[in-house]
């Protein structure tokens, strides 16, 4: 067990260094047993943070995306019933608004009990998370600042294609097959952040 989780602490790092797109990546160490990444993600006209997390408690990777989007006290109600529609239609990610900031996030998780996840897999989480927002960016504005929100109809789709494109993969996972690479992940076409110019890769921080 000790060892998925290492393992996928190591795959996490290599991902962000030297195949993510990522413009910062850094490693952080809270002093729980949760181990965290943060790195940031640029799109046309977008900044997007995202937090990985490994918790050796739960054995679960943890990752949320976040647009910037805050929602101010009186919309908070309509805002976690439009986050709430969203999760029921899509069943893809996890729309969330936190309570007592009103920062609205993306949040994805993936399990790590019966073998690590890779650095392909990490990107696919990564990618259902950006996706989930970007598909509703527009709408997230605009309840955020308590305005009406249009239909949501022909946004499930394209996020449900990315989710059989993960389970696949994590099907193809076992707990004696632990390269960053699996077999055959060659096959699996990776999601495309749309409007994603590259930028060269900062230092990933060390914990020393």
């Amino acid at each position: 067990m000790k060892d998925f989780y290492q393992t996928t602490i190591d795959n996490i790092s290599a991902y962000l260094m030297h195949k993510s797109r990522h413009n910062t990546a850094a490693r952080i160490m809270d002093g729980s047993s949760s181990i965290g990444f943060v790195s940031e993600i640029l799109t046309r006209d977008r900044r997007i943070w995202l937090k990985i997390r490994v918790d050796d408690k739960i054995n679960f990777v943890m990752i949320e995306a976040f647009p910037g989007i805050s929602v101010a006290q009186p919309y908070r109600g309509a805002a976690a019933m439009f986050c709430m529609h969203e999760n029921d239609s899509s069943k893809v990610g996890n729309l969330v608004i936190d309570p007592d900031t009103g920062d609205i996030y993306c949040h994805v998780e993936s399990s790590i009990k019966d073998a690590p996840l890779s650095g392909e897999t990490i990107e696919k989480l990564e990618g259902i998370a950006v996706s989930s927002l970007l598909g509703c960016i527009e709408d997230l504005e605009r309840v955020a600042h308590g305005q009406v929100v249009p239909s949501t109809k022909g946004r499930v789709p394209a996020l449900r294609s990315m989710l059989e494109d993960l389970e696949r993969l994590i099907e193809k996972r076992t707990p004696a097959h632990r390269p960053d690479i699996p077999e055959g992940i060659g096959d699996i076409p990776l999601p495309e952040f749309p409007d994603l110019p590259e930028f060269p890769m900062n230092t990933l921080g060390d914990d020393d």
